[in-house]
């Protein structure tokens, strides 16, 4: 067993929809954002900077076996993929939208 079920066998986890510390994060959100699913913590799991026209997002966790998506909605009712780094896959190094 490796990844998530490691992880969360490690903590006694049997529900990855489950939130033990009732902070409104699931235990699998937690393991893909590389929180503490034991601590009711308020990290910021994304960081932004802008340097010009260049804007650098950076998640809290990086799990290879993880996809994440990153979208973009005008209105927050219809939302549109700008970038999507697969399981066992890279991020790209740069996204133009």
């Amino acid at each position: 067993m490796d990844g998530y079920g490691s992880w969360a066998a490690e903590r006694n986890i049997a529900d990855p929809d489950s939130d033990a510390d009732n902070d409104g994060w699931s235990a699998f959100l937690e393991y893909a954002l590389d929180r503490n699913p034991t601590i009711q913590d308020a990290l910021d799991v994304l960081s932004v900077s802008k340097n010009g026209k260049e804007i650098t997002l950076q998640l809290g966790g990086d799990r290879a076996e993880v996809s994440y998506v990153i979208e973009e909605s005008a209105d927050l009712r219809n939302w549109n993929v700008v970038v999507e780094r697969p399981a066992n896959g890279g991020w790209p190094e740069f996204v133009e939208v």
